[in-house]
């Protein structure tokens, strides 16, 4: 059969990778991989990398990534990955411990509140998942969010 393809058949590709203006989108959890690590300054680590994607909107389909740190040395450092776990864990909806497993398993929307950190020695800025929240409502309206009745937490009472 063959290559033969009519291009004009075929929609441009956008390669449009600039970062999402900051503020707040409806993501669910695309991956959730536990990892070790090691810090350059010999300090060992365990954390969770997360991808989130955008539900819905004109940035459906976007991809947003967090790490949360939940075994460190630095206690502070620990708290805040603890800190955003539960708040996912709990805008979820989830039940029981929190696992990976739960964290993918339901495929809920939850409101990413993503900004953008300054970069610094040399590092470019960089985007992130800062907070999350339940969803208040369904931003949706196409069913692609499963918006709970909870209130959503307040980010300011996380850390």
């Amino acid at each position: 059969m063959g290559l033969n393809i009519n291009p004009s058949s075929i929609a441009a590709p956008s390669n449009d990778f600039a970062p999402l203006p900051d503020g707040k989108y409806p993501v669910r959890v695309l991956e959730a991989v536990e990892e070790a690590r090691t810090a350059q300054n010999g300090n060992e680590y365990e954390q969770v990398k997360f991808t989130f994607e955008v539900c819905c909107g004109e940035n459906k389909g976007r991809r947003v990534w967090r790490n949360a740190i939940f075994a460190h040395p630095n206690e502070k450092a620990g708290e805040i990955g603890l800190g955003f776990l539960r708040s996912l864990f709990d805008a979820l909806g989830c039940d029981g411990n929190i696992t990976t497993a739960a964290l993918l398993g339901s495929g809920t929307c939850v409101e990413a509140v993503v900004r953008t950190q300054k970069g610094s020695n040399g590092y470019p800025d960089r985007q992130e998942v800062a907070f999350i929240n339940r969803l208040k409502q369904q931003p949706c309206g196409d069913g692609g969010c499963d918006a709970g009745a909870a209130p959503a937490v307040d980010a300011d009472d996380i850390f």
